[in-house]
């Protein structure tokens, strides 16, 4: 998994301090915190049971505020800032002076960057997927995110890693050592996921995306059930008829990932 075959992948945003940037509705309004300085959020892969993020999804708001002090005079996000800079750890450290944000030109400040449109969990659970951030929600390290310039190839890879021959990769590359069959998948263990090339990517959109079409309208399953939905197995075969593979190993594969995830 690579830029070459339409995307480039990263982590997202450490914000070093979440008590402080992420924020919810009650805290808003608390604050008065202006519109221009938070959007959502998506915090995990939990925030959301389908493949298409909704804003409406998302129950958080990451502060984003790129501007110095001498520069926000009378904003009601200064006030925020300054109660920030009240705050302490449990240790007596101010929460400006955390080592996690310290060393960033304003501590208040995090990256400024556009989301990607593919977000990939570092936890897998028995619901694989690749969530597709049509709503450009900010994105947590509890995620990575694939951003590329070719739209085209990227929305192909967004249906290819949401089949079963990508989570049958994920189930062999994942780091088995956590609790109730979680398996964590880091950035360097993404990059050996085996994708199409980006002609055969262009061609998955065409040839596989209205069955892709019908997953994203519905909540996905565990494995276990979603293996034995009819939409579901329409757009296996559509995937594998795209790249030239016998179809009747649609449901070989998903039961191979199912007998992975139970193991």
């Amino acid at each position: 998994l690579s830029t070459s075959e339409g995307g480039d992948i990263r982590r997202g945003i450490t914000t070093g301090k979440n008590e402080f940037f992420y924020l919810d509705v009650d805290k808003i309004k608390h604050w008065g915190i202006e519109k221009e300085f938070f959007k959502p959020v998506i915090k995990s892969p939990k925030d959301s049971s389908g493949i298409r993020l909704k804003a409406e999804d998302l129950q958080f708001y990451a502060f984003l505020c790129h501007k110095d002090k001498s520069d926000l005079k009378g904003t009601n996000a200064l006030r925020y800032i300054k109660w920030g800079e009240s705050q302490k750890t449990k240790e007596g450290q101010v929460w400006s002076e955390v080592e996690t944000v310290k060393g960033r030109k304003n501590w208040y400040e995090l990256p400024e960057r556009s989301p990607g449109l593919l977000l990939l969990p570092r936890i897998i659970g028995k619901s694989p997927r690749c969530i597709l951030n049509t709503c450009e929600a900010q994105v947590d390290d509890d995620l990575f995110e694939i951003s590329g310039d070719d739209e085209d190839a990227l929305k192909g890879l967004g249906i290819y890693l949401n089949s079963g021959i990508s989570f049958l990769q994920r189930e062999l590359i994942g780091r088995a050592n956590l609790g109730d069959g979680a398996l964590k998948i880091e950035g360097i263990d993404w990059e050996r996921i085996l994708v199409p090339k980006k002609e055969n990517l262009l061609k998955l959109e065409k040839d596989a995306g209205k069955a892709f079409e019908k997953l994203c309208k519905r909540d996905v399953a565990d494995i276990q059930a979603e293996s034995k939905k009819k939409d579901r197995i329409e757009f296996e075969k559509a995937i594998l008829e795209s790249l030239e593979l016998p179809t009747e190993l649609a449901e070989q594969i998903l039961a191979a990932v199912v007998g992975l995830v139970e193991e």
